[in-house]
């Protein structure tokens, strides 16, 4: 079995996990006040054990327990969201998703996600591509950035709940801003070409770890929205928190974003 399927068949069964724990999972607070559950801890304790026998050697970040926070020396990272969009999750909402991504030698190379509510599966194939497949019984598929234009009445763009407080559009955009709760589906969508951009902020590795590697394998970018420099993810497999806001897409389209946002802060 190829690596990109043992990983693959490994995030199913973790969604299956969160799924089932949904009704009875106890939802508590953390230190930031943001929500944790106990199918966070399941799904990231069963993805690490599960990882780990199949590849001792590598490393690990993960968001849950401080697991692997520090500087990695492994040539091989793993980084792991349990459930991206735990508030979503907590709130019975169906914007949420289990992210694993592969940092090699510096590089965003893999990554997996699954919505199990939607049912939706991305993946970032380093010799594959960016693939997507409406659910777990139908086969992967080739997908892609949307091609870059003039923004229009049907261009979109995802942004996080928070979006509002931290940055202002300029008011002339004339497409659609859409937050499902999810960081990493709301990239997954652009990788797919299911909207044209995503603006993150206030994230940490294990929020766009793996959509990086999707936007990498679709041939995107993801550029800090200040100064358009590429975003280099081995700065924060420590654990550190990304403070200036970034922008995942069409190169192209990012650049043309960048222009409509100003920072509040």
């Amino acid at each position: 079995m190829s690596e990109m399927q043992a990983v693959r068949d490994l995030v199913l069964a973790a969604g299956e996990t969160a799924v089932r724990m949904r009704s009875e999972a106890a939802v508590h607070r953390k230190a930031d006040r943001s929500f944790v559950t106990d199918a966070d801890l399941a799904v990231q304790s069963y993805l690490i054990n599960a990882l780990r026998k199949r590849y001792p050697e590598d490393g690990f970040v993960a968001e849950e327990e401080g697991v692997g926070r520090g500087p990695q020396q492994a040539r091989r990272v793993w980084v792991l969201d349990p459930i991206d969009g735990t508030a979503s999750y907590a709130s019975g909402l169906s914007g949420w998703g289990v992210s694993v991504g592969l940092v090699e030698d510096g590089r965003a190379v893999a990554g997996w996600f699954h919505m199990p509510v939607t049912g939706e599966v991305f993946e970032a194939d380093p010799e594959g591509g960016m693939q997507m497949a409406p659910d777990p019984a139908a086969p992967l598929a080739p997908a892609g950035l949307r091609p870059p234009q003039a923004f229009h009445r049907e261009s979109s763009i995802f942004v996080d709940s928070g979006f509002h407080k931290r940055l202002a559009l300029d008011p002339a955009f004339p497409g659609k801003v859409r937050s499902v709760g999810t960081t990493v589906g709301h990239v997954a969508y652009v990788a797919a070409g299911c909207a044209d951009a995503a603006v993150l902020h206030d994230v940490h590795v294990w929020d766009f770890a793996s959509a990086l590697a999707m936007l990498t394998a679709a041939g995107g970018v993801m550029r800090y929205m200040d100064d358009g420099s590429d975003v280099d993810i081995t700065e924060y497999l420590a654990g550190a928190t990304v403070q200036r806001p970034m922008i995942g897409g069409h190169a192209e389209t990012v650049a043309r974003l960048a222009e409509r946002l100003t920072s509040r802060e």
